[in-house]
This record gives C-alpha cells, sequence and structure tokens, in this order.
C-alpha cells in the first residue's frame, strides 16, 4: 500500500470513528429520563398568582424601601415586619427602591420562603417571609376601611373653593369616587350618582383625585363629571382610594355614616368598568346605602336596589362577609 493509501485509511478510519461516538451519543440522551423542569417553572405555570410580601403603601427609603403599612394576614407580618423597618435585601439581591422590590419579589412564586434583611431603630434585621399571593384591591379596601373611623384627609374641593374632611364630617352623611384621571370612563360612572336628586342634598358627594390642577380641567372638559370634584394629596388617595395607585381599579367609592365610619367600600376594576351592567350594579349598590344611612327612602331607591342586587348576586358571591346594604344599621 502507497503512502498515499495509508493516510487515506487512518482519515477514513477517524471519519467513521467520529461518527460512531456521535451515535452512541445520541442514543444514550435519547434512552436518558427526561430531566425534570426546574421548580420554579413547574410552579409558575401551576400557580401563575402574583407573589405578595404583604407591603402596602411601601415609600422610597433613605437606603431601600420603607414599610408604611403590612397587610394583616400576610407573610410579612406572620414574619414580624413592622411599619418603620427598612427593606434592605431580599435574600442576595439589594432593593434600593420600590421598583426593585417589585422586580425581585416576581422572581420567586406563591409559597417560596425568602430572607429579608431590613433596618429597625439602626440594628439590622433578619426574617424569613413567606410569599403569598396577593389579594385583590376590593378585598384590601374593605378590610382596611369598612367598620373603622374614616381617615382624617384635606379634601380641596374646586368649584366652590372649600376644603372638607372625611373623618371631621359629623352629622352628615358622606360618599367619595376616588379615581385617576388617567380613567376614561369613570367620569361617565360616577356621574351615575346623580340619578338621585336627594341624594346630593343629604349627602356629601364628592369625586377625589390627585392630578395637577390644570390636568384636571382638561379632564373635567373631556369628561364632564356632575358632581363636585376635591383635589386631594397623595397620601390622603392612597389611603382612602387606589391604594397607590394599582392598575387594577379604575374607581372605589367609599361611603362614611353620620359617625364618621366607613360603612361601604367599593373597588371596581377596569375589566367591570368595561361591563357597563356590572359597573351599574356596583354604583347602585353604592347609591342604595348612601340614601339609607341619610334616612332617604323611596320607590326608585327601594327598586333600583332591588335590581341591583339581583343582577348582581354573581359578583357579591365572591364578597361573602363584606356588609350589604341590608347590613347597613
Amino acid at each position: 500500500m502507497s503512502w498515499q493509501g495509508a493516510q487515506d485509511t487512518l482519515v477514513d478510519w477517524r471519519v467513521m470513528r467520529f461518527a460512531l461516538a456521535c451515535s452512541l451519543a445520541l442514543a444514550v440522551l435519547a434512552s436518558a429520563p427526561a430531566q425534570a423542569q426546574p421548580r420554579s417553572v413547574v410552579a409558575t405555570v401551576a400557580r401563575s398568582e402574583p407573589p405578595w410580601l404583604g407591603l402596602l403603601r411601601p415609600r422610597q427609603g433613605s437606603l431601600g424601601v420603607q414599610v408604611v403599612e403590612v397587610y394583616e394576614d400576610s407573610g410579612a407580618a406572620a414574619a414580624g415586619l413592622l411599619p418603620g423597618d427598612e427593606l434592605l435585601f431580599v435574600d442576595d439581591f439589594p432593593v434600593t427602591n420600590v421598583a426593585e422590590l417589585v422586580m425581585v419579589v416576581r422572581r420567586y412564586v406563591v409559597g417560596d420562603e425568602v430572607l429579608v434583611r431590613a433596618l429597625r431603630a439602626g440594628a439590622e434585621l433578619r426574617l424569613k417571609v413567606t410569599l403569598g399571593a396577593r389579594v385583590d384591591d376590593r378585598e384590601l379596601l374593605h378590610r382596611r376601611l369598612v367598620g373603622k373611623p374614616a381617615p382624617s384627609a384635606r379634601l380641596h374641593l374646586v368649584q366652590d373653593d372649600r376644603e372638607i374632611d372625611p373623618s371631621a364630617a359629623r352629622g352628615k352623611v358622606v360618599l367619595l369616587a376616588w379615581f385617576h384621571t388617567r380613567c376614561d370612563g369613570c367620569g361617565a360612572l360616577i356621574s351615575e350618582l346623580t340619578r338621585r336628586p336627594g341624594l346630593l342634598r343629604e349627602v356629601e358627594v364628592a369625586a377625589v383625585t390627585v392630578a395637577e390642577p390644570a390636568l384636571l380641567s382638561t379632564y373635567l372638559a373631556r369628561s364632564a363629571i356632575s358632581v363636585p370634584v376635591a383635589l386631594a394629596q397623595d397620601e390622603a388617595f392612597e389611603q382612602y382610594g387606589l391604594l397607590g395607585g394599582s392598575a387594577d381599579t379604575a374607581v372605589a367609592f367609599v361611603v362614611i355614616d353620620r359617625n364618621g365610619i366607613v360603612r361601604m367600600a367599593a373597588a371596581i376594576d377596569a375589566r367591570e368598568l368595561e361591563a357597563a351592567q356590572a359597573s351599574q350594579a356596583s354604583v347602585e349598590d353604592v347609591i342604595a346605602g348612601a340614601r339609607r344611612l341619610a334616612g332617604l327612602r323611596d320607590r326608585q331607591g327601594a327598586a333600583a336596589c332591588a335590581q341591583a342586587q339581583d343582577g348582581h348576586a354573581g359578583r357579591q358571591a365572591g364578597r361573602e362577609g363584606h356588609p350589604d346594604v341590608a347590613d347597613l344599621p
């Protein structure tokens, strides 16, 4: 055999050996048991609820995220986080602002346990927090307000240039509709409150927002809200209304009795706002409750209340334990 022939034979053998090795490797991979997906991927598919520490209205602190309010039935509350604590780390992830905190928590799934490092009165604190599913705005609003004294707030009524404090309006029923000016359909919904002529005479009604005056003027010209409009500070808006600007809630109605106690709270989300019948039923509930607290009775109001309750049974089924119009004193 010539030298060139020997080289060709050697090259052919190497090619065959490489092809054989590849075939064996593919066969082994095909016969191997499938690897389990990472737990986080599987859990995310099984449980799509966004994870939540249980913090309400967190704000920027000096070094991290300051705890303002802790939801009572949450992992943060069970772990012992308190208002005034300042979160610095979640596991090994630093959280220097609220946006970072939200992004870090979204790395996990409901049921995960995380190590939270925080500062309390200058001392470092390490707490293990189990993440829960976020409670919807309707439930949050109810638990924070209903049956409790109305939080103090300075509301500036734009049309007649005067201020009211819902917590100090004793002797008169107050109905507040908290809304964002980015909600185009909220104006028409809030204006439904004027369908009961006696309501505005006997009840202090106001639509409340935090928009800049110029932006509010533009919004009012476009939406033509037919009830008095008031401007509030951000803190009051968060306490009473949309819970820190949640994207889920479009408008929040709050009814306060003559003794300054919140008796009703109804959050209407964007999807419900698009469904005219559902949002109309919610407004009818609010009107009926405010009228009853004010001692107003007429056939029109009773018929509207009955109609709203009949057409609203499905939505009410998800709100067991919340006071209905019939539960009001």
